[in-house]
């Protein structure tokens, strides 16, 4: 097996508690994930 290193999108919904002062609008970010399957 070797290590393959490759790019996934996914759609995450959030919420903004209530009180916080924000524009609304779209955001966007860059989350780094690490997935490690064990395979017995």
């Amino acid at each position: 097996m070797t290590k393959q290193v490759g790019t996934v999108n996914l759609t995450i919904y959030g919420k903004i508690n209530g009180g916080q002062n924000v524009v609304p609008g779209s955001y966007a970010t860059t989350i780094p994930i690490t997935v490690t399957l064990t395979y017995q």
